[in-house]
């Protein structure tokens, strides 16, 4: 493996988890809009 792919595998394993975490906190947001517009 080359240096090149190894700091890809790295960049690319990095940035799922902020985006699972991005994720995570406005699906909860969008879930607590839809509890208030549902009362």
């Amino acid at each position: 493996i080359s240096n090149m792919e190894l700091e890809l595998n790295i960049h690319n394993s990095k940035a799922p988890k902020k985006n699972r975490l991005r994720r995570k906190s406005s699906t909860r947001h969008i879930h607590a809009l839809e509890l208030v517009s549902s009362q």
